[in-house]
């Protein structure tokens, strides 16, 4: 039988990690990388209180699917075990009644290109799709095929199991995001990052200026599960912009991901660095709203 919940964190959150890492498809992806719902629960900008507003579907025991935001309402998102797909529309239904923004009057729905059944409920139900842009590009590369360019003179490579200043990683953070002026020096988002129980240190690559800044950084997630890596977040500092940095930092990353066993590695990005650097186009997804 089939049962609908409002999620919750401590039952289903271990079951949408196996729903993820079990519907995996390279050919035709129809969920989300378990990296990114594990990103997303650590990330400091999380709005923890729209657990409340996301719903899981149950047959028994076995979570079938879920409908959720990311970091804040006003985004649906759905994650569905393919033998279940009757349930979208009762999704997107939810959706429109939980996770709508009202501070910005917004519900966007995210579909994959090729999920022509979601875009077909979408669109019967009054939803049009909002001009494209290249963040809604899916983007892979094999690691056996890349080509690390050189550093410039003075910068330096390193990762965070060697070196974890939480401080100098903020800044980058923050700076490389175009946020205004200097962080406060918080750590503890980064502290709730690499909490995170698949956070790897050696995935997380730095490129450290002459005068000890990070100039750059690339984090990178590894999914044992289907040998699959996914990269977030990537940031550059303003200052260091334009020499290729956050190229070195990628593609570290990439390699390092390939050692471990990844044979494709995604980012969930289409914006031209990372094409420039070999990611090939792999999914589109279309945003949806009314």
């Amino acid at each position: 039988m089939i049962n609908k919940y409002v999620y919750d964190h401590a039952r289903d959150y271990e079951k949408v990690n196996d729903l993820l890492y079990s519907t995996y498809s390279e050919m035709n992806r129809p969920n989300w990388l378990q990296p990114r719902w594990e990103y997303m629960h650590h990330h400091p900008f999380m709005d923890k209180s729209t657990y409340s507003a996301f719903a899981v579907w149950y047959d028994d025991e076995k979570l079938v699917g879920i409908v959720s935001s990311e970091l804040s309402k006003g985004r649906a998102f759905l994650q569905l075990d393919p033998n279940y797909y009757h349930l979208k529309e009762d999704m997107v239904i939810h959706a429109e009644r939980n996770l709508f923004n009202e501070k910005t009057g917004n519900l966007l729905v995210t579909a994959y290109m090729h999920d022509k059944e979601l875009i077909s409920i979408l669109k019967r139900r009054g939803y049009y799709a909002k001009e494209s842009n290249p963040w809604c590009e899916i983007l892979a590369i094999e690691p056996s095929k890349i080509s690390i360019p050189e550093l410039p003179e003075g910068f330096s490579l390193t990762s965070l199991d060697i070196e974890n200043d939480l401080i100098k990683l903020e800044r980058v953070l923050w700076r490389g995001f175009e946020n205004p002026g200097e962080p406060k020096g918080d750590i503890k988002s980064r502290e709730l990052m690499q909490s995170a129980p698949n956070y790897k240190r050696q995935l997380n690559v730095v490129i450290k200026a002459p005068n000890g800044d990070y100039a750059s950084y690339s984090g990178a997630w590894f999914d044992k599960e289907n040998k699959v890596g996914l990269i977030e977040p990537v940031a550059t500092d303003p200052d260091y912009r334009r020499m290729k940095l956050a190229s070195v930092a990628t593609l570290e990353c990439v390699k390092r991901l390939g050692k471990l066993g990844a044979k494709l590695v995604y980012v969930d990005s289409g914006i031209p660095i990372y094409k420039a650097i070999g990611f090939k186009n792999k999914y589109k997804e279309v945003i949806f709203t009314k």
